[in-house]
């Protein structure tokens, strides 16, 4: 059966932090943590834990980041691991072409993005998956963060 975790204080606290250091460098305010946007997070993750399947939900309301690893580290790990996107975006606007290099770096520094929510569960392959999301959405196309 999946497992699925908690999001300890101390692990909201790294995971914004990463997040929150990456737009103060663009000139962005920070995000905030919203217990709603974790609890349809951890929703998803629970859903693709015991499916075992890794894809986004069709047709969410938020932004939304997704990570596995196989190893058991933090949901900090999945928010550095979309940050080295950075280096691949240049300023471009969103396009159907371009987001896939860069997307989940972009939502993290999206301006009108004001909170962020994650869940994380365990697969039973021992793949862990952090999903998060973001209100409101970002990587809007033909926009720029």
């Amino acid at each position: 059966m999946p497992v699925a975790l908690a999001a300890p204080l101390q692990d909201r606290e790294a995971f914004l932090k990463v997040h929150n250091i990456a737009r103060a460098a663009v000139g962005v305010g920070p995000l905030q943590w919203s217990d709603k946007l974790a609890a349809h997070a951890q929703e998803w993750a629970n859903h693709l834990a015991h499916s075992g399947k890794f894809e986004h939900r069709p047709n969410n309301r938020y932004g939304e980041n997704l990570a596995a690893f196989t190893a058991a580290e933090s949901p900090e790990y999945a928010a550095r691991l979309w940050l080295e996107e950075r280096n691949d975006y240049h300023g471009e606007r969103i396009d159907g072409r371009n987001f896939h290099k860069f997307g989940h770096y972009t939502q993290m520094i999206w301006r009108r993005t004001t909170h962020v929510g994650y869940g994380v569960a365990r697969m039973r392959n021992s793949t862990w998956i952090v999903v998060a999301n973001y209100e409101p959405a970002g990587n809007v196309v033909g926009e720029r963060p």
